[in-house]
């Protein structure tokens, strides 16, 4: 705890940056594809599918043995949704 004298200075609230979700897929070797959702986006089914299509491209490009072996994908932090393609 800090003494402080009556009438000193307090700290300026300053307004934060824009939150940023960030998307990472990665194997042990490392980072497959690492995708940045923008500021006032939403995710939704035509987003996810997007994503999923570009990991796919990434892992035929850097990993093709992983296609051959079967792959899982685990999601952590993640709040469980249905969504459908419209």
């Amino acid at each position: 705890m800090e003494w402080k004298l009556a009438g000193s200075l307090r700290w300026k609230v300053m307004s934060s940056a824009f939150k940023v979700i960030a998307t990472v897929f990665w194997d042990v070797r490392g980072a497959i594809l690492i995708q940045y959702l923008e500021h006032d986006h939403t995710i939704d089914a035509d987003r996810d599918c997007a994503t999923f299509t570009k990991v796919y491209e990434a892992i035929q490009f850097i990993h093709l043995r992983l296609l051959t072996e079967g792959v899982i994908l685990l999601c952590d932090n993640a709040r469980p949704y249905t969504a459908c393609q419209t």
